[in-house]
């Protein structure tokens, strides 16, 4: 991939290569009324959807009350790039669907249980290459 020459030192991902580069992380930053950041593991879905698996505590019962939130993850290699996704946030419910996703292969370095499923349904998703 050539980098786009901009003054800024800045390129613009398209959407797509930004869901890409989601894709390639385990571990971003979750931004939830307050405001509170957290670090989260998550996975995306191949319908561009965000799932974290998290503990039931302070971050869902906020995301319950106030479901807009910011999610963001990077990468600082040599080619440094940031997608931030602003969206709301579905915490699950359903018994068949937690079942169904409890299936996925999360990660998880928490050193508790992460038995709650959050679904982050996209509205913006934007991306940014730095140039050094």
């Amino acid at each position: 991939m050539e980098f786009e020459k901009h003054a800024s030192g800045v390129r613009t991902l398209p959407e797509l290569e930004a869901w890409s580069r989601l894709r390639s992380k385990a571990v971003g930053r979750l931004a939830v009324a307050g405001p509170d950041i957290f670090p989260v593991n998550y996975l995306v879905s191949d319908h561009h959807e965000i799932f974290i698996r998290t503990s039931d505590g302070t971050k869902v019962a906020t995301m319950r009350e106030h479901p807009r939130i910011a999610f963001e993850t990077d990468d600082l290699g040599p080619h440094p790039w940031s997608v931030v996704v602003k969206g709301t946030a579905d915490v699950i419910d359903d018994p068949d669907e937690i079942a169904t996703l409890g299936e996925l292969a999360f990660w998880s370095w928490a050193p508790r249980d992460t038995d709650v499923i959050v679904r982050i349904n996209a509205v913006e998703v934007t991306g940014r290459q730095f140039q050094h």
